[in-house]
């Protein structure tokens, strides 16, 4: 049944329409078509059909964009594809004390720039317990890259590294390794460990236990403010 209110729009198109659509004009172009089609039905107002119905025919002149081709990310390496590639060891043999001599020399700089000796300097920074600086000092040392530094292996649970010291080739998360002036690598454990750095005239202490993380993540750590060692 159908709505009386609603019956023009059901009523069956006129005898005269079936030309536009299925006739000799069905092969010519859409917009004739409709624009055809509509003059025949509408009696009022068919003037200004062409310029009402053209927006929908506005994407008509436009092609689908192709999809960016996805350029896949190069991956990196995993873990066990850097080990076995041996990325974390370095060679026992072949590396010379005097090679890596202009590296402590930059080391130097680097760490003088960022410890701020010169301030130090003026405040006659001894590293007493009564020093103001002393909090400061302790968190830069703690944050600080030692690849460059001479370390001095002061005290060990080993008994044998002590005394021993190099300048620091790598900075793994559990080790120093070192080269001694005779061109051997020693890998000093850091846990239970204590080692000392001289820059001019100032000798730092620096606690093993308190190095047992990765270099770079060492920025995050918390200094603790206890400290107990089992040597």
């Amino acid at each position: 049944m159908v709505d009386r209110r609603f019956g023009d729009f059901y009523a069956a198109l006129p005898p005269s329409t079936s030309e536009v659509v299925v006739g000799p004009n069905a092969n010519q172009k859409c917009e004739y078509n409709v624009v055809t089609l509509l003059h025949k039905i509408c009696k009022q107002n068919t003037e200004n059909i062409s310029e009402e119905i053209k927006w929908p025919f506005i994407m008509r002149g436009f092609r689908r964009r192709s999809r960016a081709k996805c350029v896949k990310k190069k991956k990196l390496l995993s873990l066990k594809e850097r080990r076995e590639l041996g990325l974390y060891k370095l060679r026992r043999n072949g590396m010379k004390y005097r090679d890596f001599l202009p590296l402590h020399n930059l080391w130097q700089e680097y760490f003088i720039d960022y410890i701020d000796f010169p301030s130090l300097e003026e405040q006659n920074f001894t590293g007493s317990p009564n020093d103001r600086q002393l909090g400061n000092v302790s968190l830069k040392l703690m944050k600080a890259d030692y690849h460059g530094a001479i370390l001095c292996v002061k005290k060990s649970i080993c008994s044998s590294l002590v005394g021993k010291k190099g300048i620091v080739v790598f900075d793994t998360k559990n080790t120093f390794q070192l080269l001694d002036e005779d061109d051997v690598l020693r890998i000093i454990p850091k846990e239970s460990s204590v080692f000392t750095l001289k820059v001019r005239d100032l000798t730092f202490t620096i606690l093993g236990n308190q190095f047992c993380i990765k270099s770079s993540m060492r920025n995050s750590k918390k200094i603790k403010g206890c400290i107990s060692m089992d040597l």
